[in-house]
């Protein structure tokens, strides 16, 4: 196939010329349907007078003419395919034509190269570098493969030099057959403290506490803002009752502000021989124990009285008392509760008033409770193990604080 706009030789299933993009008849014939079997001489060819003419004018300019004192100089060989396939179309006898019609013609001097023999060396070595180029070309807008000295695509026509870069498209792992797609869920990632660049190291030191009372993997701390959750440290990760930001610790250069991160189970401070107000509602830990405060006549009833004629509810003898103590088994069970009647009411493992004797980590009489007018003071007695009370609000500090979370026990101390 002849192309209508610089006569070259083009491939019959290319819609666009490769030379100089222009749209190719067989492109318009695809599009509405027809197509022309036989090609004529292109239409910027000047036509002879006669045929003898003609054959005359397509021998000499195929004729190459060299002189041995220049160096030979190359034909256009798709000009000499174009000519040959364009004689061979007409289907024409063969003639002999005398060589005493050949007119001479005179090859203009800028056709012959006259560069220096360092320049030509240099050509010739980067020869190979530039066809290996031209080997590997594809067309950026569809992909094609373009073949050397195709200035435009022969499938969408696009010029080599414009367009985007061509990217061959992924296949989907979900569409492949017995693929493994990898999901990433973030809510198991733990999350790691993004420290500025000019972040100072705090004058507080934060690490765990062994269960031999042993000092354990220390967690660094820095001026300012510090979360710490599971990902702080290798025993946090592993406790199922630490939130991913469980503790929110501030810190300055003379204190520390000690805040719950909206945990689920909360932040417990350890009591150490010492006495704190506790209000209804108040939740406190001995041992394994998680118990909550009611004071007055505040709990609710377990069993409501439904008989007639004033008759009393079956169930032990019951006293005047000034609280309750509930224990805290889980979300969807209900623990003991116990009656607080006398104005001091002792807990321990042995010897007191209300007794967890199956709880190894609590002291024989581990703490008290005594009642007032609106609240309670719980006092502990110099128990092993503390008693902790959960943080209601931020507490300030610059001593050495005992903090449990879930399961884990930690020791913030000053740096020095």
């Amino acid at each position: 196939m002849i192309c209508s706009n610089c006569g070259k030789t083009i491939a019959d299933n290319y819609r666009f010329c490769q030379y100089c993009g222009a749209a190719t008849d067989a492109s318009s014939a695809r599009s509405s349907g027809t197509l022309d079997p036989i090609r004529l001489p292109s239409a910027n060819m000047t036509t002879p007078d006669s045929l003898e003419d003609w054959l005359r004018k397509d021998t000499i300019e195929s004729v190459e003419i060299s002189d041995p004192n220049t160096p030979a100089i190359s034909s256009d060989t798709s000009a000499s395919d174009s000519a040959d396939s364009e004689f061979h179309s007409l289907d024409l006898p063969l003639l002999e034509v005398n060589s005493e019609d050949f007119v001479p013609v005179d090859v203009p001097a800028e056709t012959v190269s006259n560069q220096p023999a360092d320049s030509m060396k240099t050509e010739l070595d980067n020869a190979p570098d530039r066809l290996q180029q031209n080997l590997e070309r594809t067309c950026r807008s569809c992909g094609a493969i373009l073949a050397p000295g195709h200035h435009y695509c022969g499938n969408c026509g696009c010029h080599y030099d414009s367009g985007h870069e061509f990217t061959p498209p992924s296949p989907n792992p979900a569409n492949v057959s017995g693929a493994k797609v990898a999901i990433e869920r973030t809510s198991f990632i733990p999350e790691r403290q993004q420290l500025q660049p000019d972040a100072e190291q705090a004058e507080f030191v934060l690490c765990h506490i062994c269960d031999d009372g042993s000092a354990g993997e220390e967690i660094p701390l820095w001026e300012g803002e510090n979360i710490i959750g599971r990902g702080s440290s290798s025993l946090l990760s592993t406790d199922r009752f630490v939130n991913p930001k469980h503790l929110r610790l501030v810190c300055t250069q003379s204190q520390v502000s000690i805040e719950d991160f909206n945990s689920l189970n909360g932040v417990f401070i350890r009591l150490t021989n010492a006495s704190t107000e506790i209000r209804n509602g108040d939740v406190f830990r001995i041992g394994e124990e998680l118990l909550c405060y009611f004071h007055g006549n505040s709990v609710q009833p377990l069993l409501s009285n439904q008989g007639y004629d004033q008759t009393q509810l079956l169930g032990s003898q019951e006293s005047p008392g000034w609280g309750y103590l509930r224990i805290v088994m889980g979300a969807y069970c209900e623990g003991s509760v116990y009656r607080l009647c006398q104005p001091t009411v002792s807990l321990g493992r042995t010897h007191a008033n209300i007794l967890f004797p199956k709880d190894g980590f609590v002291s024989g009489t581990h703490a008290t409770l005594e009642g007032m007018r609106d609240h309670a003071i719980l006092t502990d007695l110099n128990s092993s193990n503390g008693t902790f009370v959960r943080l209601k609000k931020p507490l300030q500090t610059s001593q050495t604080t005992f903090i449990l979370i879930g399961n884990q026990l930690l020791k913030l101390r000053p740096r020095r």
